[in-house]
């Protein structure tokens, strides 16, 4: 059986994804995670946030198509401002690297998601990366792609299981704690996001701060 490029790639990302961890490292600070793993993380808070506000706006947003949903959040969170230039006197921005963004951080949470702690994964990571999620344009196979992870997962039960360092692993409920979990949108960004959803061909307009959601650092 010849795999398919795309194929290939999604079965080395799975192969990681469900292969425990032989151990996880001491003393965990952000200092110790490698870049991959820093980026991991800013994607999957950014998609967790996203993901609380779809939820947030479900029953506003009913019956409009998914597409304009997606600029709605691009444009009403401030991802579109992360890209945006001035040009005739308006500002604009970049869609493609905007949307890119939008989807790198909605693909790591996908993925990650369904782990009972998943900065435990996301920083033992060495073949996932957000780049590599991005770049699989069949929508179908990268959903069928998260919907086997979630049934071994299911099937296999809770991996913590698997690691004695219980200190360890409280560093990094602590971790999860404080920089993941504890997000919130505030009611200026639902009402932004709910008024370019149901009018995506509203300019952007001049952001004064930048959503603090999207500083990588984590302070």
């Amino acid at each position: 059986l010849i795999l398919t490029e795309e194929a290939s790639d999604l079965l080395e990302l799975k192969n990681e994804l469900i292969t425990i961890p032989d151990s996880l490292p001491f003393n965990f600070n952000l200092k110790s995670i490698t870049e991959n793993g820093i980026d991991l993380l800013y994607y999957y808070r950014i998609g967790l946030y996203l993901n609380q506000i779809e939820l947030a706006i479900d029953d506003e947003i009913s019956g409009i198509h998914p597409r304009n949903v997606v600029t709605g959040l691009i444009k009403g969170t401030g991802i579109a401002h992360l890209f945006s230039f001035k040009k005739n006197q308006k500002f604009v921005y970049d869609c493609k690297k905007a949307r890119n963004f939008y989807l790198k951080s909605k693909r790591t949470y996908l993925v990650y998601r369904d782990f009972s702690m998943p900065s435990v994964m996301i920083v033992c990571a060495k073949k996932v990366t957000a780049s590599k999620l991005l770049k699989f344009n069949n929508d179908a196979m990268f959903e069928n792609f998260v919907g086997e992870i979630r049934k071994i997962l299911n099937s296999n039960g809770d991996y913590k299981n698997y690691f004695d360092q219980s200190d360890t692993l409280q560093l990094f409920e602590l971790f999860e704690n404080r920089f993941i979990n504890n997000i919130g949108s505030s009611y200026d960004i639902i009402k932004e996001v709910i008024r370019y959803t149901k009018n995506p061909s509203l300019p952007i307009e001049k952001q004064i701060t930048v959503n603090p959601m999207f500083e990588k650092e984590f302070k």
